[in-house]
Parts: structure tokens; C-alpha cells; sequence
């Protein structure tokens, strides 16, 4: 239960694509409920340039766009 008391905030917060950092990656953990979409697209030419390994947690909802996205690159899924 929420008291009398209760006061919502809103915050800004930044938000940058993977592909905007000039680091190299080695292994990409991605859990972010339901918008593995997004981040993946934001991670195309990290993805393409450093051949990762990505650990995504299966969600049912977006599993066939994730496999379609990856699979070009050469990604397949493994349990």
C-alpha cells in the first residue's frame, strides 16, 4: 500500500547505443525485459565488428525478432 505520503518523481536519465563506445566487447549480457530488440539494434556494428558472445535470458515475446536479428550475423541459439 501506498501511504499519503507518497510523492512520484521523474528523473532524466542518459541513455547512448553500444555502438557510440569505442571499446572491443568479448561477451555481451543483455537482460533487459522484453526490449533485447532495442539494445541489439543499438549493438549492430559492435556486434558485427566484435563477434561476441551474447547472453540474452529467453523471453518468449521477443524470441523470433532476437533470432531473426542475430542469425544474419551468423548467431544461433543455444540452450
Amino acid at each position: 500500500r501506498i501511504g499519503s505520503n507518497f510523492v512520484l518523481r521523474s528523473s532524466r536519465i542518459p541513455v547512448a547505443r553500444l555502438d557510440d563506445f569505442s571499446g572491443r566487447y568479448a561477451l555481451l549480457k543483455i537482460d533487459v525485459q522484453g526490449f533485447e530488440r532495442v539494445v541489439l539494434g543499438g549493438a549492430r556494428r559492435t556486434i558485427e565488428r566484435d563477434r561476441p558472445v551474447i547472453l540474452l535470458e529467453r523471453d518468449a515475446r521477443v524470441e523470433q525478432e532476437i533470432e531473426q536479428m542475430l542469425r544474419p550475423l551468423g548467431y544461433t541459439a543455444t540452450v
